[in-house]
């Protein structure tokens, strides 16, 4: 299993590719979110502005976090990283970042 530090390395070339609208994390994102992940191991996932008035930065990343088998890498600004993890009981998520 790649390490965190390899990940994020990896992860800095990628562009975001799937955003989170208004509606939020539902069934259908959480869906596409496995879908990528199972592809491609590595993506990332931008918030945009008008669900971030709704919701807290947190508050999404956990909503993910609890429906999608995998491991937050990074949180920079509105966009999260997240690798793939196969087995949903492995999971040893790291806790969102604290706002300030």
């Amino acid at each position: 299993m790649h390490t965190i530090r390899k990940l994020r390395k990896e992860s800095q070339e990628l562009r975001p590719s799937l955003q989170i609208g208004k509606a939020g994390v539902t069934d259908s994102v959480a869906a596409e979110i496995t879908a990528q992940l199972k592809r491609k191991k590595l993506i990332k996932v931008k918030m945009l502005k008008n669900v971030l008035g709704r919701e807290s930065h947190d508050s999404l990343a956990q909503s993910i976090l609890e429906r999608v088998p995998c491991l937050l890498v990074r949180e920079v600004g509105n966009v999260l990283t997240l690798s793939y993890l196969p087995k949903a009981q492995d999971i040893k998520a790291r806790p969102a970042r604290k706002s300030p």
